[in-house]
């Protein structure tokens, strides 16, 4: 029979132990999935959840210091890796996973949700579904093919932060499937919903269809006319 009561304390790291266990409280299998937490956000970040410069400093951000999520470290971390992370991090045992099976649970469904974002699209859904948008309206079958070539398609599970604020950026984003939400200061300046992509799109995921904006500014020949004298233009350049 599996036992999930944690019979040692007081050993171990600092950077690794849990609130209870700094406070020498009774523990629980909630301490291990705070400890893997720390550990899982190590490998997501390559930081600590929580930075001291010596052992009562360290014990004092565990107390007290909310993690920053890892996706805020590595953009690339999807949402739902994040609230899982913060999930086994939580101070609060009410609102920690309660269980190995739990926490388990999540994560397998994580994998599942991420490994069928990482599916390929085949070409003829991506020129049926540009044949739909209005934006490319009036263009040709070989100019949408000419998109198709050199555009990237991604899928985002739902929350993923496509682009930050003040982040530069060197590309343009077009909406195939999914929902959108863009916010500036806190505040939500638009929203909009594209209709989904072929049978395989779920309310959880997005999709997004990114080109080259600097390319096309220069009239990169790579670029369909269309598609050209659609992109926005920076200050003084010619159009």
């Amino acid at each position: 029979m599996v036992s999930e009561t944690t019979q040692v304390s007081g050993v171990g790291s600092p950077a690794y132990m849990s609130p209870e266990q700094v406070r020498e409280q009774t523990l629980n299998v909630q301490t291990d999935i705070f400890s893997l937490g720390v550990v899982m956000y190590q490998l997501l970040t390559g930081h600590l959840p929580f930075k001291a410069n010596n052992n009562f400093g360290m014990v004092y951000q565990i107390l007290n210091a909310t993690p920053l999520p890892p996706s805020t470290i590595r953009a690339e971390v999807p949402a739902v890796v994040d609230r899982i992370a913060l999930k086994a991090l939580e101070k609060d045992l009410a609102r920690r996973y309660a269980s190995w099976g739990e926490f388990s649970a999540d994560l397998a469904s994580a994998f599942d949700d991420l490994q069928s974002i990482h599916e390929p699209v085949p070409e003829t859904e991506k020129f049926n579904t540009l044949r739909s948008l209005a934006f490319f309206e009036g263009f040709g079958d070989v100019d949408l093919w000419q998109v198709v070539r050199i555009s990237r398609w991604e899928r985002f599970a739902a929350g993923t932060t496509v682009i930050r604020e003040g982040d530069a950026g060197r590309s343009f984003f077009i909406l195939a499937s999914g929902d959108v939400r863009v916010t500036k200061n806190g505040r939500v300046l638009t929203a909009r919903r594209c209709a989904p992509l072929g049978d395989r799109e779920r309310d959880d995921r997005h999709h997004h269809h990114r080109d080259r904006r600097r390319g096309a500014r220069r009239g990169d020949r790579d670029l369909p006319q269309p598609l050209q004298r659609r992109l926005p233009r920076a200050a003084g350049e010619p159009p």
